[in-house]
């Protein structure tokens, strides 16, 4: 990124492309590099923006210095026109005005630091000269991490969607079959028989559930979830959990409360599947004897939205919860109850699409409580904190 050239001794020179039409400006700060040392400046002035681009266009500087009222162009369209076409060169702008908005704003479009004309001298103009160098490399540095992490969030998304629809297909015949067997299709079952129907029928749908889980974590932590945001009422939401599982839940003497009381901006299937997961995760982890309930309810802390579902069950150690969102991660204490340990993994992953929080507060034999936060549904409505509409993540 830029060149530098290295003189006597083995110092770094520092090629410098200063583009000011001012020919006392250029004057002062010419004589301020001229009489430095480690490093050396090699100073190229451009009288203009033409000519500064084309110069940049022959040879790569290890920094420009960019005067903002040029004949042919002024203001902060400079800096946009200068990083369009070389947006990796370190760049300082020159200013005449006093004014600090004027820096940040410079700073904001693209510039590492700005300068006012007249107040520096040689050895804080090298120290801004090469800081300003070191800022952009790192700022590279960061951009070109940020992208090969993106590339390969898209290539995990990518195999995960190949493997789950390679398995799904075996998957569908090895169903259509169970199907065919478990209506004696091909001849009367035996008790042992329909004994072994069953536990393949789980193992069918243990799979089934595993894949789309793999396929929904795969799509947060590639950051692609679209969300459909609107406002929710997650009173409704959790009746809507309650009514699906009430069979399970009136089989294991579960009592379900809801005290949801607030809204939420969010997506809905996203939000019904997060409280799916926990209210179901709250259903197999009940455990056996004692108070059975299942409470999901609402609060304000600090003014924001905070939901949380809170059961009467075995609970998690406290070794195991500071892995317990982690994918496949279980409580020590659960690990012969059924599951694909990927529920609170994606739990995890929805609330930080939304930009929310999530914790737990948890002890063995005492239950659980899930707490997490999402925009708050009320003041999306007043159009505070609002976020309307569908957005994509990066």
């Amino acid at each position: 990124m830029g060149m530098s050239n290295t003189g006597p001794g083995g110092t770094k020179n520092i090629s410098v492309l200063m583009i000011e039409d001012n020919p006392g400006d250029a004057r002062l700060i010419k004589e301020a590099l001229t009489d430095l040392r480690d490093p050396d400046f090699e100073l190229e002035w451009a009288k203009c923006l033409l000519e500064g681009i084309e110069s940049l266009k022959r040879k790569t500087p290890g920094m420009i210095l960019l005067d903002l009222s040029l004949p042919d162009s002024h203001g902060f369209d400079t800096i946009a026109r200068v990083r369009k076409e070389f947006p990796i060169v370190p760049l300082v702008v020159l200013t005449g005005l006093n004014d600090e908005n004027v820096g940040l704003k410079a700073v904001q479009l693209g510039a590492q630091d700005y300068i006012i004309k007249g107040t520096v001298e040689g050895v804080a103009l090298s120290r801004i000269i090469r800081y300003a160098i070191e800022r952009k490399r790192i700022e590279e540095a960061l951009r070109e991490s940020e992208e090969r992490l993106k590339r390969k969030n898209h290539e995990i998304r990518e195999f995960t969607d190949v493997v789950t629809h390679d398995l799904k297909k075996p998957l569908a015949s090895i169903k259509t079959i169970h199907d065919l067997v478990a209506k004696e299709a091909f001849g009367k079952l035996n008790d042992q028989g329909s004994e072994a129907m069953g536990i393949c029928k789980d193992a069918i749908n243990y799979m089934q559930e595993l894949l789309q889980d793999l396929l929904t974590c795969a799509s947060l932590e590639a950051e692609t979830v679209s969300l459909e945001r609107e406002k929710l009422d997650m009173k409704d939401i959790a009746e809507q959990v309650f009514r699906r599982f009430s069979r399970q839940m009136e089989e294991k003497g579960i009592r379900p409360f809801n005290n949801a009381e607030t809204y939420a901006c969010a997506d809905r299937k996203a939000v019904m599947k997060l409280m799916m997961n926990l209210i179901g995760n709250s259903i197999n982890y009940i455990g056996e004897g004692g108070k059975r309930e299942i409470t999901v309810g609402s609060m304000q802390k600090n003014g924001t939205a905070v939901f949380f579902v809170k059961d009467t069950g075995i609970g998690i150690p406290e070794e195991s919860q500071g892995e317990i969102f982690q994918k496949f991660k279980r409580g020590k204490n659960a690990l012969a109850i059924s599951g694909t340990g990927l529920g609170l993994a994606i739990v995890k992953g929805t609330v930080l699409a939304h930009g929310g929080e999530i914790w737990i507060e948890s002890k063995v034999d005492d239950g659980t409580t899930v707490y997490f936060t999402l925009p708050d549904g009320a003041k999306a409505q007043n159009g505070e904190n609002a976020m309307p509409g569908s957005d994509t993540l990066p």
